[in-house]
């Protein structure tokens, strides 16, 4: 019986865990703190706290680095994040070729910057989608291209299959639909990005012509 209740609270403290923060509905900041206690009640759901930001996963609340005051020792930064260090302003940055990610909560390092001489490893343990070129660069694989970042490598749109799953397209970015060939395409006032990784709004060019007939035709009004 007790390895039960044991196996019962492991399985319900993994579950709190794995609770992703911005679907739990809330009418006090107990029922918030109870998942993770660096989050509050707002508007009826879970949110984080003032100088703190959701993880990827939306499972957590994570410290924001640049919020963070070194004043007191080094160590405030490197416990958050073991690749930011302490400038002389004491704030939190991240340590050389490591890059901020767009949430500020991690210090993302830079492909570019990796050597894979040792192993290939080196690249697909930054980026599953990468690999070790011939100048044991890391570099992406066929299909893939790195953000602007240098931090990870993107699949290009138009080279994911929808054959068996359509709303893969929508997945991969909400402007786009699975094509007649099975693959990815834009929807209907959008274009691929010069990345080709995603659908943008396609320029509207206005038709100048017709508003000065337009405008001559009520002119000639006026006049007669």
């Amino acid at each position: 019986m007790k390895s039960l209740n044991i196996l019962i609270f492991l399985f319900l403290i993994s579950y709190i865990l794995a609770t992703d923060l911005t679907t739990v509905t809330c009418s006090a900041n107990t029922a918030c703190t109870e998942v993770d206690t660096n989050s509050e009640c707002k508007s009826g759901r879970c949110a984080c706290v003032t100088k703190y930001a959701l993880s990827d996963d939306k499972e957590e609340c994570l410290p924001l680095l640049t919020e963070l005051d070194c004043t007191s020792a080094a160590t405030v930064c490197t416990d958050v994040d073991e690749n930011t260090q302490c400038n002389s302003s004491k704030k939190c940055v991240c340590a050389e070729n490591y890059v901020m990610n767009d949430a500020k909560t991690e210090c993302l390092p830079l492909l570019t910057s990796l050597d894979c001489t040792s192993a290939a490893t080196v690249c697909t343990e930054a980026d599953e989608n990468t690999e070790c070129n011939s100048s044991k660069k890391c570099v992406c694989k066929e299909n893939y291209v790195m953000n602007d970042a240098k931090t990870q490598c993107l699949q290009t749109l138009s080279s994911v299959d929808c054959t068996s799953d359509a709303t893969v397209c929508g997945k991969a970015d909400t402007n786009s639909e699975c094509g007649s060939s099975k693959k990815c395409v834009c929807k209907s006032g959008y274009k691929l990005n010069s990345a080709n990784t995603a659908c943008e709004k396609e320029e509207t060019t206005q038709d100048n012509s017709c508003s000065f007939l337009s405008l001559s035709l009520f002119t000639l009004g006026l006049l007669f």
